[in-house]
């Protein structure tokens, strides 16, 4: 397909608003001027959806059609990206889904026909009908992600009687790092596992002295704009960085920002090396762990458990509460914490427990020997660091503690090792009491809406309850977000049969590592849904596409999911009505619904919605609102004015806490995991390190299967690119963009410049990249020689790349046609306990194109 130039798409986006143009107008033709020439505007509230992070901007809107976006400045954070500014581009590409669309080839090669929207729908929901006759809801799986139809689309496939509504973290932050935050610092528990929404924590920025930033780029892309603006005001106010990573991020300073090097995968052995200076110089905040931690808890040395525990009823904020309370040791003797006014972090002791000899050690003392073998040098025969560098960064920690920071991380599941690096990422940041205060690591506050709808809860298992309790390796998994276990599902039939899936914006076969396996499960389905503005490989494999239309064309729900410190209560609203036969989402479940349901069921859930529209969604969210304290609900504003476009933001706050843990405080030695390691040793599992809440080393699998690699093999390694979103074609495909991603390689692989040439290649090669456990997969990509890349890593931006499944990128004009993408070609695993994706822990190998 022929390109659009920027200077057509202009024309058409904006030049035509003008009528043509107004300095072209004769005499004459100027006697007869509009409103528009004048310059009349409409200004709508928007919460931006050119990435995930509902950035609060404005619309300028002229005779119907958007002209300009802007910041929506109620914020103190207030700002957007380069992303937001280029929204229109999305609006108006002219390669978005346009029609109903209904498949004719083979799925895989992209050969549809229009249809109508009753076409569509009555074909839907006569499937979901005929499957509900044979009591089979559960085989229906509904798949959201940047859905239109928040608090309502959900929950009708619940009153439909699925219980399997399933998210996409498993290949983005779940489970590794919701265990290993929520383990040590607290969080309800889902299904029996510690979970704490990832936004739930941030490092201050702002009032931060010194941070390591590690696994996540702040002043990257994928980040709302108030990460970015802490960070760089962060930067103003004199935060010294050191970034550890295989490739350098520009974004994060390119002349002020220590860069570390380190082998993919290796960030594991990196923070043992951390920890274990920590405890060889005394770097530990002893006075914060005494106060605020179990470090004194008695531990078993032979079990790993507390050598004693009672419950104790405690009252916090006039609530009853049960607690852990356990053995210490105190100049006294040997009592429970509760009784105990001060009590040893450190010590090796031996009780007698009803008439038995029992050897223990306070959990400090455990971690504390645990590490020992960690030492610098060790360190770097693991991550090529230097050994200096250890040193430095530890004392640079300690120099500036509490007002330091290790970034948590973002994009946790790339490792069989995620897991584990997370809980030593939080581990660190509480020995040196960082966690709850100025500078240091603290918790992000929201508000709670009320729910629309309360659906009736399924009387079926979901598939991931279902494995929660009958496979020991998906022990740790996301009770919500398993997408790679239902390929699983798929693929084996275990627990049961999978027949129809539903997806609303999720890209699985792009977005998840092994995309072959992914496909091979895709095509056992009876009928395949999309619904999306824009296509993308999965669409590939549809059967039904329903043209969903853009955010910046729907009202939605009351937001306020908003990543800052500070709560906030903003609402998108429809800035033009949907372009072409598209609708929103609302609309599509509202129309499935009145299919699908029985007519009183319909009235029950749905009637109040389709009589008042989305007026009955703000209304109910609005009635209750939680979270907050009595002055800043003092101040919550009329709906109306939150409708109008006011963005509401409450205060930020400081606190030390530990909501959810067993024993009521931060604790550096999780029972959680301990308990969990106990149970998993005495069942023979292999796997039981995984969960052990000492300081340990698991290896990612690359490791395991090669320590070291050939001359012509890398770890394949992405980032962000800073106007990039996951595998979307918002910004792929984006007119207003195509200058940028062209001059930044985003059809690029990056590797070292020395290693590169040792190979014979030079800038603009095209070479062959291939996974050396599927030597029959080879994806084509343009190679760039870096100084700024790890010798053992192959870098290149997220999604950007054409990639091997690529049939997409022939209705697509401005989309590269070459390009890696490795969820393509990797390997169908899992990682430990927490079932998320390895998604970079595979070997690939490159040669020259010939």
């Amino acid at each position: 397909m022929s390109k659009t130039s920027r200077r057509d798409f202009l024309k058409g986006a904006v030049g035509s608003v003008l009528g043509g143009s107004i300095l072209t107008k004769t005499k004459a033709e100027a006697a007869t001027v509009t409103q528009v020439d004048f310059g009349v505007e409409k200004k709508v509230p928007l919460l931006c959806r050119m990435c995930a992070q509902f950035c609060p901007m404005i619309a300028t809107v002229r005779d119907g059609r958007i002209v300009r976006m802007e910041a929506n400045m109620d914020t103190p954070y207030g700002g957007i990206c380069g992303r937001g500014r280029a929204a229109m581009g999305a609006l108006y590409d002219p390669d978005r889904i346009k029609t109903p669309l209904i498949r004719v080839g083979e799925r895989g090669e992209g050969k549809f026909r229009k249809a109508s929207w009753d076409e569509v729908l009555d074909l839907v929901a006569g499937k979901l009908k005929a499957i509900e006759a044979e009591n089979d809801q559960k085989s229906v799986a509904f798949l959201p992600r940047f859905n239109s139809a928040q608090e309502l689309d959900s929950n009708f496939f619940k009153v439909y009687g699925t219980p399997n509504i399933i998210g996409y973290g498993d290949v983005c932050f779940g489970n590794g790092l919701t265990v290993g935050l929520s383990a040590v610092v607290g969080g309800k528990l889902a299904s029996g596992v510690p979970d704490q929404s990832t936004g739930s924590v941030s490092p201050d920025y702002e009032n931060a002295k010194y941070g390591i930033l590690l696994q996540r780029n702040p002043g990257g892309a994928l980040v709302c704009h108030a990460w970015g603006n802490m960070f760089g005001r962060g930067k103003r106010n004199g935060m010294q960085v050191t970034v550890v990573d295989p490739r350098k991020p520009s974004e994060a300073g390119e002349t002020d920002a220590n860069w570390v090097p380190i082998r993919p995968g290796t960030d594991g052995p990196f923070l043992l090396g951390l920890m274990h200076e920590i405890f060889k110089n005394n770097y530990f905040d002893s006075a914060y762990l005494a106060k605020h931690t179990n470090s004194d808890m008695l531990i078993d040395v032979k079990t790993g458990l507390p050598v004693q525990t009672r419950q104790l009823e405690k009252e916090v904020k006039g609530k009853k509460e049960e607690i852990l309370d356990y053995l210490v040791s105190t100049e006294q003797g040997f009592m429970f914490k509760s009784e105990a006014q001060t009590s040893a972090l450190f010590g090796s002791f031996t009780l007698d427990i009803e008439g038995k000899s029992v050897a223990c050690k306070t959990a400090l003392e455990m971690m504390k020997e645990e590490v020992k073998f960690f030492t610098p040098e060790w360190v770097q025969e693991e991550t090529s660091i230097p050994a200096q560098n250890i040193i430095d960064i530890s004392k640079k920690l300690n120099d500036t503690k509490p007002a330091c920071f290790i970034e948590r991380g973002y994009r946790s599941e790339r490792y069989a090792s995620s897991l584990r690096e997370k809980l030593l990422i939080t581990q660190i940041n509480v020995l040196l009491g960082a966690f709850g205060v100025k500078g240091g690591v603290f918790y992000n506050r929201s508000v709670k809406t009320t729910g629309y709808m309360h659906a009736p809860k399924t009387k079926d298992t979901s598939i991931s309850q279902w494995y929660l309790k009958n496979d020991i390796n998906s022990n740790f998994m996301s009770d919500k977000h398993y997408r790679r276990t239902w390929i699983k599902t798929l693929l084996s039939e275990k627990p049961y049969k999978q027949r129809v899936a539903i997806f609303s914006g999720q890209n699985i076969v792009g977005g998840s590592a092994g995309s072959r396996e992914i496909i091979q499960g895709l095509q056992k389905l009876e009928m395949i849904v999309a619904i999306s503005p824009f296509l993308n490989e999965t669409i590939m494999y549809a059967d039904i596409v329903m043209p969903d239309c853009t955010f910046m064309e729907r009202d939605e729900a009351i937001n306020t999911s908003y990543k800052t410190p500070i709560p906030t209560i903003g609402v998108n609203r429809k800035a033009i009505e949907p372009l072409y036969e598209s609708k929103d989402g609302y609309w599509i479940i509202l129309q499935l619904a009145k299919r699908t349901l029985k007519p009183e069921l319909f009235e029950q859930y749905f009637g109040e919605f389709e009589r008042e529209g989305m007026m009955s969604i703000w209304k109910k969210q609005y009635s209750k609102l939680s979270g907050l304290n009595e002055a800043e609900m003092a101040t919550i504003p009329p709906l109306e004015s939150i409708l109008n476009g006011r963005v509401w933001v409450g205060e930020k706050h400081y606190g030390i806490k530990a909501k959810g843990t067993p024993t009521g405080k931060i604790e550096l030695y999780s029972t959680f995991l301990a308990n969990k390691k106990a149970e998993f040793t005495e069942k023979g599992f292999d796997k039981a390190d995984y969960a052990s809440p000492l300081p340990v080393y698991n290896k990612p699998f690359w490791i395991q299967q090669k320590a070291k690699l050939s001359n012509n093999e890398f770890i394949p390694i992405t980032g962000f690119h800073p106007l990039g979103t996951f595998t979307g074609q918002q910004t792929k495909n984006n007119t207003l963009l195509q200058t940028i991603n062209e001059a930044t390689n985003t059809d690029a692989v990056f590797i070292n410049r020395e290693k590169g040439k040792a190979l014979k290649l030079k800038t603009n090669d095209i070479v062959e990249i291939i996974n050396i456990d599927k030597p029959e997969m080879m994806n084509k990509a343009r190679v760039v020689l870096s100084d700024t890349v790890h010798p053992d890593a192959l870098f290149c931006y997220y999604g950007t790349g054409a990639g091997f499944y690529n049939t997409m990128t022939h209705f697509l004009r401005n989309v590269n046609k070459i390009g890696f993408n490795p969820n393509h070609i990797a390997n169908f695993t899992f990682n430990p306990l927490t079932t998320g994706q390895p998604a970079q822990d595979f070997i690939v190998s490159i040669r020259k194109s010939v």
